[in-house]
This record gives structure tokens, sequence and C-alpha cells, in this order.
């Protein structure tokens, strides 16, 4: 406190210089305590404006770009791997074909019910009937084994088409998850980037400022105190007295 008291520091108008003064009553600790504190005064400036991120910045973003170049060759490489480039026209045809297998496995089992019925109604009729009829029947009977493995080939291919339907969800979801983590470390690789161009602007500005401290006068040790000023307390003293 006493330091603090005796201390004084003045900015000079219209200009950059600091005017610093202390009093003390041994004129060589009075100089000397303004030459240290100036002293550390810079080291302290050197301090602030040498504390650079630069270099983490610069790190950061070689690992964000390290990141995000593995992130794109696990996008390339599952794209070539299931030979998958627009999950959506993919869906597209799926759903297409298995509407048209729905459509035939109905008309095949439509084919298959009227067949049958029409075997039981010949069958119901050939004791009337000539030879013509046996003959009928067992065409009929042909065509229906034809049709009902045609409905069991038809009901095949809609399971197989369910699962490839079901695995290329599962496939893009994997893609989306790969896109994400593409455009979060393409986010990050972006935001150190411009850290790293603004800190070097930064370190260039710095550079400048902790060399542009100078000690334009040092403290000397004074000739003669300022306090008290015998010549002004006598003729305060004359004249109040």
């Amino acid at each position: 406190k006493q330091f603090e008291q005796d201390l004084s520091v003045e900015g000079i108008k219209k200009s950059n210089v600091i005017q610093i003064t202390f009093r003390h009553k041994n004129p060589f600790m009075a100089a000397k305590a303004v030459n240290l504190l100036v002293d550390f005064f810079k080291e302290k400036h050197i301090q602030v404006y040498s504390d650079s991120k630069y270099s983490f910045f610069e790190q950061q973003l070689s690992a964000y770009g390290k990141k995000l170049k593995e992130s794109q060759d696990n996008l390339e490489a599952f794209k070539q791997k299931y030979h998958i480039f627009s999950f959506e026209e993919q869906r597209t045809l799926s759903l297409k074909q298995r509407t048209e297998l729905d459509t035939a496995l109905k008309i095949s089992q439509n084919q298959v019910k009227e067949l049958q019925k029409k075997i039981l109604f010949l069958k119901s009729q050939m004791e009337k009937v000539s030879e013509n009829m046996e003959r009928e029947v067992m065409n009929a009977q042909a065509e229906l084994l034809s049709q009902e493995a045609k409905s069991a080939g038809l009901r095949g291919q809609i399971a197989q088409l369910n699962k490839e339907i079901q695995t290329l969800d599962l496939r893009e979801n994997e893609l989306q998850n790969l896109k994400r983590e593409i455009a979060t470390n393409e986010r990050n690789y972006k935001t150190y980037l411009e850290k790293v161009e603004e800190a070097r602007i930064s370190e260039d500005l710095n550079q400048q400022k902790m060399t542009s401290i100078s000690m334009i006068q040092p403290a000397e040790v004074p000739v003669k105190p300022v306090k008290p000023k015998k010549a002004l307390n006598i003729v305060w003293g004359v004249i109040f007295g």
C-alpha cells in the first residue's frame, strides 16, 4: 500500500508515452524501484503477447484433416463394397419389383383356386361323360401343378426382395452415419482452419507489439530531493506568519 501511495503512473496527453515517478527517502532506492518496475512491465507485456495458440490450432487442424480424409475414404470404400450410389433409386426399383411380384402372385393364386374348382367339377362329371373328360382333368391337374409351382416361386422372390429391402435400410443407416461423420469432421476442420488463420494474424500483430515498448529515459538518482522545498516553505511561512 505504501508503494502504491508513493508511485505515480501518468499517460502523457496526445502520445503513447507513460511517465512513471516514485518517491522514497533513499534516492538510489527510488531510481532502482522505477527501473525495476519498468523491467517487470516489459516482461509481463512479452508474456501476454507471446502466449501464441497458433501451434495448438495447427496441430488440431492437422488432426481433423486426417479424420476428414479417413471418413471420406470409409464412405468411398462402403460405396465400392456394396455398389451403392443411390439408395433412393434402388429402393424405388425394389419396391416396384415387389409390387409386380405381388400382383403376379395374386393372379397365380386366383388361377390355382379356379383350377382346383375346375378339377373338382370335372371329377364329379367323369362318371357321366366320355374319356375326353378324363383327359381334360389331367390337363387341368398339370396346369394346377404349374401354377402352384409358379406361386411358390413368386413367394420366394417376394421373401428375397423383403430381405433385400431390409438390408438396404440397414445399409442406408450406415451410409447416413458415414455422411454425418464426414460433415462433423469437415465442420471441425473448417473451424480450426479459420482459427489457424486468425492465430497467425494475431501472432504477427503480437510480434509487433512485443517490440513496440522502449524506455525513453531510464530513472536516474536525483541530485536533490523533491521534498521538502525549503525556499517555498520559507515563503509560505513568512506569508502565513
